[in-house]
């Protein structure tokens, strides 16, 4: 049985919810530029252009899977959030697998 969009989008949520009550969670691109050790980036469409390819080259330099996505700031709970980096690989690769069902869910629709 396939999960609907909203679905899926309710355990993003709840993921990234996980993520940041158990510190595993950074904002910003100043965090990505530093990231040690994260394992999932997202990214907000809303994003500009330049920050975009500015995320996307640190992310590749530092082996980070990255994902546009959009409506960040409802994903998280908080205002005006345009990146997330996930520390936690098992939350990053829960995130990962959700994200590709979702796209999956959209291609079908």
């Amino acid at each position: 049985m396939t999960e609907d969009r909203a679905a899926i989008i309710n355990k993003i949520t709840a993921y990234l919810g996980f993520a940041i009550k158990s510190g595993a969670v950074s904002f910003g691109l100043d965090a990505l530029k530093n990231a040690g050790g994260s394992r999932l980036a997202l990214i907000d469409e809303g994003l500009s252009d330049k920050s975009k390819k500015e995320a996307a080259y640190f992310a590749d330099k530092k082996k980070i899977p990255l994902i546009l996505t959009d409506r960040l700031s409802l994903l998280v709970h908080r205002e005006n959030v345009k990146i997330v980096i996930i520390g936690e690989r098992n939350l990053a690769e829960r995130i990962q697998e959700s994200f590709k069902k979702l796209s999956e869910v959209k291609e079908h629709e």
